[in-house]
């Protein structure tokens, strides 16, 4: 088929394996060192050697189409992929009667899937003036498919001040509390995971005779993905939080309907001494949606004509002069500082537990360069 609209189109797939060794000395009970009686010696540790752990395997398929039409001046990229992991790493609690702790185990399976499309596209071209941007979406879920061990919880702190569920059929960044049904089963208070993400980003280019200017933007906007936020609690706790003297509803303490805690048993209370008083049964108020849109980086620069430059200064081939900022603007509901947190390192539980940590700087920047 002939299309005059479309330059090209390509289909594309890829398929992949890999393999993840186990954990150093996961095979092996290690030696602590220990002191008894002011003696030194060694000790089993509390870990003990799984010798028979194997590595972890990794098939991802990759599936996708690229398009460039309207004679070049737009292009799209579309891709889907899916990833299974067999044989997960898993850390497996033991019996006192072992005399150990926990041991490494293959245990488990999980599925990741997502889909991303990415937009370019330059709607305006002249002598004297260019307009290109790129808007770019991307979706990813996972779901634990199959779990050899009990469910279980992992996150830094007490169940009742948030945690996460590992069990068959849950997404690993399921957000569980204090809150159960009327049949005292555990209710999902929300997932870490953002429904989506996108990014918008344009350039603009001028030329005048005096000098050329670009002028850049690039915004972030992430729709969705619970926060679990305990600096809530620190300044119930200390008696400052923003909303502390509002009146408590169903509504803002996000109660869940079908949970155990009701409106009526906080009533003429305001919200934080009632988020305090339902502390242990019903962690829900410090469960937050993370959604927010930013204005992550904008940036102007000016080139010198380059007549100016071949006649005044014959030895430079360009002069660039620029002022950027960063983190200069935020719009979301989350009442703590910054809903993109990280404070316990990069990884998806870590980005969603908020205590306070220091919120995202805010940058200006001014540069001068110079080509020779």
């Amino acid at each position: 088929w002939k299309f005059d609209a479309i330059s090209s189109f390509k289909i594309r797939a890829a398929y992949g394996a890999t393999g993840n060794q186990p954990p150093a000395n996961a095979k092996y009970t290690s030696l602590v060192g220990s002191n008894i009686d002011g003696r030194a010696g060694l000790i089993p540790s509390r870990r003990r050697g799984s010798a028979d752990i194997r590595p972890e395997r990794t098939v991802e398929f990759e599936t996708g189409a690229d398009v460039v039409f309207l004679n070049g001046r737009a292009s799209l990229e579309l891709t889907y992929y899916r990833q299974n992991i067999t044989d997960l790493f898993l850390i497996a609690a033991l019996p006192p009667s072992s005399g150990f702790t926990e041991e490494f185990i293959n245990g488990g399976s999980m599925r990741t899937q997502g889909f991303e499309a990415s937009l370019a596209f330059t709607p305006i071209q002249t002598k004297t003036f260019r307009w290109f941007g790129r808007l770019n979406f991307f979706k990813t879920s996972s779901v634990i498919t199959q779990l050899t061990t009990d469910p279980f919880n992992k996150g830094g702190f007490a169940t009742f001040l948030g945690t996460f569920r590992i069990e068959e059929g849950l997404s690993p960044t399921s957000i569980i509390g204090a809150d159960v049904d009327a049949n005292g089963n555990t209710i999902i208070l929300g997932d870490a995971q953002p429904d989506f993400q996108m990014s918008f980003n344009s350039d603009f280019n001028f030329k005048f005779g005096f000098g050329d200017f670009s002028f850049y933007f690039l915004w972030d906007w992430r729709q969705g993905g619970k926060v679990i936020n305990l600096g809530k609690l620190l300044t119930d706790l200390g008696g400052t939080s923003a909303d502390y003297e509002d009146p408590a509803t169903a509504e803002n303490l996000h109660l869940p309907e079908n949970g155990t805690v009701k409106e009526s048993d906080v009533a003429g209370m305001t919200l934080g001494p009632a988020r305090l008083n339902l502390l242990g049964r019903t962690t829900a108020p410090y469960v937050e949606d993370g959604t927010f849109l930013k204005l992550r980086e904008l940036s102007l620069t000016y080139n010198l004509p380059k007549q100016w430059i071949s006649s005044h200064l014959p030895n430079v081939s360009y002069v660039r002069i620029g002022l950027s900022g960063r983190n200069l603007l935020m719009f979301t509901r989350y009442s703590g500082y910054d809903p993109e947190v990280s404070q316990f390192g990069n990884v998806a539980i870590g980005r969603a537990i908020d205590t306070i940590p220091y919120p995202s700087s805010r940058s200006f920047h001014l540069n001068l360069s110079v080509g020779l």
